[in-house]
Formats: C-alpha cells, sequence, structure tokens
C-alpha cells in the first residue's frame, strides 16, 4: 500500500513522461494526449491503496497503453459512426471548396515536397524513403537504422506532422493570395 504522499511523489515524477508516451503514440495529438494521461493518472489514484512501492513506473506505463489501446478502439467506434452520420447529411453546396479558386500547380506540389524532403536530417530522408517510398515495415527499417521499432514509429509520426504542417502552410499561403486576388 502506497502512502498518499508517496503517491503524489509518484504521480508529480511521471506525470511528463506518461504524457509523451501518450502523445507519442496518439499521432501526436496533445488533447487526446492529456485526455488519456488524465485517466492513467485517475486509475493510479482510484488505485493506489492496492499499489506497493515496487515497479510504479512499469504499472503506469502498462496503465498507459491499455488507455491509449481503449481510447484508438473508441475513436474508431465514432468514426464509424460519424462517416454514417455524415453520409446521410444533405451536402451545403456553400461549403465545397471550388478548385477552379485553388489551383496549385503539379509543379508547386512538387516543390513543396522537395522541401520538405530536404530539410529531413540523413537518417530522417532514409527512414522516409525506406517507409513511404520502399513500403517496408518498421521493424525492417530499425534494424537496418540502428533504432528500436518504436523510434522508428515516433520518428514517422514526426515526419508525418512536420509535412502535414509544411503543406497547411502551403495551402494557406496560397488560399490568403488568392484571396487577395479574387478580391
Amino acid at each position: 500500500m502506497l502512502s498518499k504522499e508517496k503517491s503524489i511523489e509518484y504521480a508529480e515524477k511521471y506525470y511528463e513522461d506518461i504524457y509523451l508516451y501518450c502523445y507519442s503514440h496518439l499521432a501526436c495529438n496533445k488533447e487526446d494526449a492529456e485526455d488519456v494521461t488524465q485517466d492513467v493518472f485517475l486509475c493510479f489514484q482510484e488505485r493506489v491503496d492496492d499499489l506497493s512501492d515496487f515497479n510504479i513506473r512499469s504499472w503506469l506505463y502498462n496503465v498507459a497503453r491499455i488507455k491509449i489501446y481503449e481510447f484508438l478502439r473508441r475513436s474508431d467506434i465514432e468514426s464509424e459512426y460519424k462517416s454514417l452520420d455524415d453520409e446521410s447529411e444533405r451536402f451545403d453546396e456553400s461549403l465545397v471548396f471550388n478548385d477552379a479558386y485553388f489551383d496549385v500547380s503539379d509543379e508547386v506540389i512538387e516543390k513543396c515536397k522537395a522541401d520538405i524532403i530536404n530539410s529531413l536530417s540523413e537518417k530522417d530522408r532514409r527512414i522516409y524513403d525506406e517507409v513511404f517510398i520502399n513500403k517496408k515495415q518498421y521493424v525492417q527499417v530499425a534494424q537496418e537504422v540502428g533504432l528500436s521499432e518504436n523510434a522508428v514509429r515516433a520518428r514517422v509520426c514526426r515526419l508525418r506532422n512536420k509535412a502535414k504542417r509544411k503543406a497547411t502552410l502551403l495551402l494557406l499561403c496560397v488560399a490568403l493570395f488568392l484571396t487577395n486576388f479574387i478580391f
């Protein structure tokens, strides 16, 4: 049985680690990671009387892994229901984005893609090529580049988010340019 003071000490000591673990496994989504981390520590508080002082860190990571899995399973189920609801709703024509006003050439897209790839480190570029171009499994890539499978997964997650941020920035710049040009 853990004392109240000891449980608070463990919560303060491991909260950030558990949050980062959740963050890296939830596609780097801050809000989802915060929610799951809170669930982990709520479970910790509920079970604190049953726990000993031995391997609290391992126990917290195991609970985090389970909570992440539950969250992802719940999210998949919810997204299926949302997609069914979306199909039944009438589409508002005023919300349709007209491609004629947002014409981005293939050259611009290729230049942005090249900029993103060129901004990567040597190891990240190799991981990008192996995962996205050669379609290799994370285990294979991990062995080839000398990292753990989880490290490769985390890097791929960061690569995706970096590409999304840069692509979003590009689209915003083009949209602002076209908005100023049209109006």
